[in-house]
């Protein structure tokens, strides 16, 4: 008789289409195939062992299509255009689908392996995220049906959620519509443009990746992303305007027009003044912020204009947007007050949803914080964190070193997941654990939480961007 079930939840693997190149490359994230393989292999021993039936739940960024070009098999590793990303169709998809399979092959055939229709079953569930919204498109789950061997007499061992899972006592959905604005759907369940429904409706937050993946030759992580861009305010003022940019070409601001700030502002020499189209300039937005550099005044209108501008789309979660403290003009604590806004944004999004759906716990990824709290309902909130190289929780001394030299820290990389057991009346419980204590020691040496790609990018940024 088979034991009562067990469920394995992570998320944010970002997958890319480069594993094993011995130079940084922006195709990919996720550096662990091995210990993900060895993860896999770790439930199934147990299931075997104990007669155990599992459900391991992928919840949301498995793979990254966002950062791996449209391109045949052939030719990926080599230069590749900017017309290669964009296009987000179905047979673009598939495109990029087959590259991260060619380049993680062994954790395709893991997972297919992992999957088992005798008892004791054993199911792969996948949600999506915004990273791999593709799995929209019919085809590309058919492709991964393929490659995962779960078709025909196994097709049922394979399962896709299009937004969330919530069943059993539990809710598990990737989160990004419970975050920051810049990369909520605005309908998740259809993501398609509209007046063309061949392409995904990307948010702006998606299209910022893809721009740093093209013309920067790295996605750091970082959720979320704008943090990046208070940083380069506090640090790097040319790639700051290069951010501004990207967020706000062709965004006409309707909250506040800025022209009289600027007028008003007690800056020695011209200032450029801002209409409702600020920041459409690489050049003028650069001068605005060494101007602002010098002038507390200017400075704090700038960041206000700047949440202003990054809460229009926040209309649809019923909690307040992120807002600034008016008399705060230090871009580093707007930084990480702005990350704290947003996972608390989740957690109390957690409770309502708790409620509504009858479940005990609730799970969620995105913010790659992983954490584990009990709610003012008894509620357990618990967030998977990420598999990849994450620069959320970096310290600001690390950061300031990073953008001045490169300085890089031993943190060892943390492999989060939750794990769901069952008592004999089918009530769950769950532990937040990491997969790195589980492993051999050699297998941990020589991981670091930031990468030295992370410096290797910036110094090629300020080389191929002057003005």
């Amino acid at each position: 008789m088979v034991r009562q079930k067990v469920k394995f939840v992570l998320s944010d693997l970002h997958l890319g289409a480069a594993y094993g190149r011995k130079d940084d490359n922006q195709l990919e994230s996720f550096s662990v195939d091995n210990e993900f393989i060895y993860f896999l292999n770790s439930i199934v021993r147990e299931s075997e062992r104990d007669w155990q039936e599992v459900e391991l739940i992928i919840n949301g960024d498995f793979l990254d299509f966002l950062q791996v070009p449209a391109l045949k098999e052939t030719g990926v590793m080599e230069a590749h255009p900017i017309e290669a990303y964009p296009d987000s169709s179905e047979a673009a998809s598939i495109k990029r689908l087959n590259l991260i399979h060619q380049a993680h092959y062994g954790v395709f055939e893991a997972l297919s392996n992992f999957m088992q229709s005798t008892s004791p079953q054993r199911r792969l569930t996948i949600i999506k995220g915004n990273h791999d919204v593709h799995f929209y498109w019919p085809r590309v789950k058919s492709r991964l049906r393929e490659l995962l061997n779960a078709s025909g007499g196994r097709s049922s061992l394979l399962l896709f959620a299009e937004e969330f899972v919530s069943r059993e006592k539990i809710y598990i959905e990737h989160g990004h519509q419970r975050a920051e604005p810049i990369n909520r759907y605005s309908d998740f369940h259809i993501p398609f443009l509209p007046r063309n429904p061949s392409q995904l409706d990307y948010p702006v937050g998606s299209r910022l990746i893809i721009e740093l993946s093209q013309q920067m030759n790295l996605k750091p992580h970082l959720a979320p992303i704008t943090t990046l861009l208070w940083y380069a305010l506090q640090w790097d003022l040319k790639l700051a305007a290069k951010l501004l940019t990207k967020l706000f070409q062709n965004k006409p601001i309707r909250a506040m027009n800025m022209a009289s700030v600027a007028k008003t502002a007690s800056l020695n020499g011209d200032v450029p003044s801002l209409d409702d189209q600020p920041f459409q300039s690489e050049a003028e937005t650069y001068q605005l912020l060494q101007q602002a550099a010098l002038d507390k005044y200017l400075r704090r209108k700038i960041y206000h204009q700047i949440q202003i501008h990054l809460n229009l789309t926040d209309q649809k979660n019923g909690l307040p947007p992120f807002d600034i403290d008016e008399a705060n003009d230090n871009p580093v604590l707007i930084a990480q007050a702005e990350q704290q806004h947003y996972r608390h944004s989740v957690c109390r999004t957690a409770e309502v949803i708790a409620q509504r759906e009858g479940a005990q716990i609730v799970l969620f990824g995105h913010t790659h914080h992983a954490c584990q709290e009990i709610l003012e309902d008894e509620t357990i909130y618990v967030n998977t964190g990420c598999w990849v190289e994450d620069l959320s929780d970096a310290a600001p001394e690390i950061w300031s070193d990073i953008f001045a030299n490169g300085y890089q820290p031993n943190r060892p990389l943390s492999l989060p997941y939750a794990r769901i057991d069952y008592d004999e009346t089918n009530i769950p419980t769950v532990q937040l654990l990491d997969f790195a204590n589980s492993l051999p020691a050699d297998d941990t040496s020589n991981r670091s939480g930031l990468s030295q790609k992370v410096f290797d990018w910036l110094n090629r940024w300020r080389s191929d961007h002057r003005f």
